[in-house]
Order: structure tokens, then sequence, then C-alpha cells
């Protein structure tokens, strides 16, 4: 039986900061959408809007297609938790714990 140390596994060191260089590359990326080049359409009625972002780069035929994608199969996809029928907020809810101290940035 191997005895702990106290001392952090450098395996497990190396993995979990190649972990955290892959989620910083993702996350970079995903930043990279500004949104200047997205552009708002609206899937539901007026009085119910239903407000979805694509690119603004779309050629006139792939926004058409996409859009026309999007109304087609708008009701699969849930706009808020009530939309979601069934599911339990224990196993859904998503949190955000931070330190009291903590202040928020806009």
């Amino acid at each position: 039986m191997e005895e702990d140390s106290g001392e952090p596994d450098p395996e497990v060191i190396r993995e979990l900061r190649n972990e955290n260089e892959e989620l910083e590359k993702e996350m970079a990326i995903s930043q990279r959408v500004e949104a200047s080049t997205l552009e708002e359409v609206n899937l539901g009625m007026s009085e119910d809007p239903r407000l979805v972002s694509i690119a603004k780069e779309f050629a006139a035929i792939q926004r058409k297609a996409m859009v026309e994608l999007l109304e087609e199969y708008r009701d699969i996809f849930s706009r808020s938790y009530k939309d979601m029928k069934g599911l339990d907020s224990m196993f859904c809810q998503h949190r955000i714990h931070l330190s009291k101290d903590t202040k928020p940035v806009t």
C-alpha cells in the first residue's frame, strides 16, 4: 500500500494544467464572436418574441436557410426553465459560487 506523502501527484498536476490550457483555448475561440458580428432573429411572434442570434457574415442564401431551419425546429429549443417540463431543479440548476468579497465585472 502506498503511503500518502501529502504532496500533489506531478502527473495529476500536469493533466490539470493541460485541461486548463484546453479550456482557455476554447474560451478564447468562443469570445471571438462579438455582438457586432451577430444579428438577432425573432423566431416567435411580436407578442411572444423568441430571439436568437446568428452570424451577420452569412450569405443571403445561407441566412435564409438558417432562419428556415431554426423556425422549423423552434419548438425543440428551450428558452426558459418552464419550457423544460419534467426536469427537477435539484439536478439542473447551475450556480457560480463566489467569494463574498468578489465584485461583479460588467
